[in-house]
C-alpha cells in the first residue's frame, strides 16, 4: 500500500532448487527467477552456512577493451567471487529436473538488509540451461512455467 492509500503489489517470480550441502546432504530452498540479472547469485548465509560446492571462476570480470570492472563482481555493495554451481529444480510434486548450471556471483560476506537468504537465478541461467520461459500474469495458482525442464513459477 502506497502512501496514499493506493494498492501496489510487488510480484517476484519463485521456483524451488533444490541444492547439495556436503555435510547435511540435498535441501531444497525457493529462488527468485530475476530476468533482469545478468548472473546468479548465492548468498553467503547460504551457500557457506551449507557448505555448497561450487568451483571458482574469478574475482574480477574485464570490459570489452580490456579494463577491470570493479562493480561487476558486486552485490549489494559486497565484494563476490565468479563460479560455478550445479543445481536442480524441483516442482510441486518434488520431481528433480536434470542438473543445471549456474554461473553466479558468491558473495565473501553477508550484505546488511534483508535479501541475506534470498537465491537469484539470473537470465544467464535460463540460456545455459536453454530454458524457456513463459509467463501468464492473469493466473493466481501460478504464474508460468518453464519449457524443457519439470516445475512451475509461482508469485511470492
Amino acid at each position: 500500500m502506497t502512501n496514499q492509500g493506493r494498492l501496489a503489489r510487488a510480484c517476484r517470480l519463485v521456483v524451488k532448487v533444490e541444492l547439495f550441502d556436503r555435510v547435511k546432504g540435498r535441501f531444497s530452498q525457493e529462488a527468485i527467477l530475476d530476468t533482469g540479472a545478468p548472473f546468479s547469485v548465492f548468498p553467503y548465509t547460504v551457500w557457506n552456512i551449507n557448505n555448497l560446492s561450487w568451483t571458482p571462476l574469478g574475482s574480477q570480470l574485464l570490459t570489452p577493451q580490456g579494463q577491470v570492472d570493479p562493480e561487476a563482481t558486486k552485490w549489494l555493495g559486497v565484494s563476490c567471487e565468479l563460479g560455478v554451481i550445479q543445481i536442480a529444480l524441483l516442482d510441486e510434486t518434488l520431481q528433480r529436473t536434470r542438473s543445471l548450471r549456474a554461473i553466479a556471483k558468491f558473495p565473501l560476506s553477508a550484505p546488511p538488509g534483508r535479501f541475506k537468504q534470498d537465491i537469484i537465478l539470473g537470465y544467464h541461467f535460463l540460456m545455459d540451461n536453454t530454458i524457456t520461459l513463459t509467463v501468464n500474469p492473469a493466473s493466481r495458482a501460478t504464474a508460468g512455467n518453464l519449457a524443457n525442464v519439470v516445475g512451475f513459477l509461482t508469485i511470492r
